[in-house]
């Protein structure tokens, strides 16, 4: 329901929706256990959260290719697909690069909505009891 108002809002309904599939993964981290990313030798700094690299492909409606690398922090719907595997992702018709992806907003929503419920809480909180 949430995400549907948040498609809505930003506009993400009206954009065409197309199949995409999966050309290549690469995961990283959790950085407790040393995680690196492999294209800088860099430490990957988020504790705790398995980031994967997908390299993806899709065809707008007028059947022009895209090829895309995208990163999913810790989503478990995306994170357990593997190459050759589809899914469904939403592009900008003024801009076909610019992707939506409902899975990845799912995740980094209830979070949101989680952060915002506490911040309500403890300003309510502080406001009436100061």
């Amino acid at each position: 329901m949430f995400i549907e108002w948040w498609e809505r809002v930003r506009g993400f309904d009206r954009w065409p929706e197309v199949r995409a599939t999966i050309e290549s993964t690469r995961k990283y981290g959790p950085a407790a256990t040393g995680g690196t990313n492999f294209a800088t030798n860099l430490p990957v700094f988020r504790k705790d959260v398995m980031l994967e690299r997908m390299s993806i492909a899709y065809a707008t409606v007028d059947g022009v290719g895209h090829t895309k690398r995208i990163w999913l922090p810790a989503c478990p719907l995306l994170l357990s697909l593997a190459p050759g595997d589809h899914f469904y992702v939403r592009y900008c018709p003024d801009n076909p690069n610019r992707l939506h992806i409902r899975e990845r907003t799912q995740g980094n929503f209830v979070m949101i909505l989680t952060f915002s419920i506490l911040c309500l809480f403890f300003g309510y909180i502080a406001y009436f009891h100061s």
